[in-house]
């Protein structure tokens, strides 16, 4: 799926741009949101505003300025992404609302819901309890993360 204007091979279960996207993906998906540029051969590989790299995990992804190596199972489009993803990532961001039985279930901006995976999170406005593997808020987020990953979407700072 692309958002906005789609250009593209994907051999893999999505492809999918936000916003003028242009490239090959050959892993599961692989979503530029504004302009992306690089291979992924992970799971996924997010830009999210200008981001440009090689993410051998499942998720490298920029989310406003952000840079971090990303091993774990996440894997988010910031920005009108719509999907069903029964796999590691499952995602609306931007006005997302959905049960999510994988690893990520994350809205980024305006997200609600439940999250037994290994991540529930509010990105923009985050509040709520975390058992999983991250507990993080995308706005304005600042804290030390034990688990998988911990990060601030919109100025990030942190260890991962």
């Amino acid at each position: 799926g692309v958002l906005g204007r789609l250009s593209g091979s994907y051999p893999g279960s999505l492809g999918g741009v936000l916003g003028g996207l242009y490239g090959s993906y050959p892993g599961s998906f692989g979503g530029v949101l504004g302009r992306l540029s690089g291979s992924y051969p992970g799971s996924l590989g997010g830009v999210l505003g200008g981001l440009y790299g090689s993410y051998p995990g499942s998720f490298g992804g920029y989310l406003g300025g952000l840079s971090g190596y990303y091993p774990g199972r996440f894997g988010g489009a910031l920005s009108g992404l719509y999907g069903s993803y029964p796999g590691s990532f499952g995602g609306y961001l931007g006005g997302l609302s959905g049960y999510y039985p994988g690893r990520f279930g994350g809205a980024l901006s305006g997200l609600y819901g439940s999250y037994p995976g290994s991540f529930g999170g509010y990105l923009g406005g985050l509040s709520g309890s975390y058992p999983g593997s991250l507990s993080g808020v995308l706005g304005g987020l600042y804290g030390s993360y034990p688990g998988s990953f911990g990060g601030v979407l919109g100025r990030l700072s942190g260890s991962y």
